[in-house]
């Protein structure tokens, strides 16, 4: 089954924080209750369940401002050798 991709967008809750839509990786979107990243084991229960499988163990990241996330991004893409947009 070929699934749609959708673009890695930075938006504003409103709440005032700011995250992301879209295709967002796991380890962009959530990390651990105490902020640390995710563990493998975590990401794969994630991906394959959902967040809600791990209960208090994660939170939902979200920035204090929009540079914050696209900082954020750009680490991310960094990292697994992409060129952040």
């Amino acid at each position: 089954m070929n699934q749609a991709k959708y673009e890695l967008s930075v938006i504003q809750y409103p709440t005032g924080r700011w995250g992301f839509v879209g295709d967002v990786p796991i380890g962009l979107a959530y990390v651990q209750a105490d902020g640390q990243p995710l563990t493998e084991d975590q990401m794969d229960a994630i991906q394959q369940c959902g967040p809600r499988i791990l209960g208090q163990k994660v939170k939902a990241v979200t920035f204090g401002s929009r540079e914050a996330a696209i900082a954020a991004k750009a680490v991310r893409e960094k990292s697994n050798g992409q060129e952040a947009k």
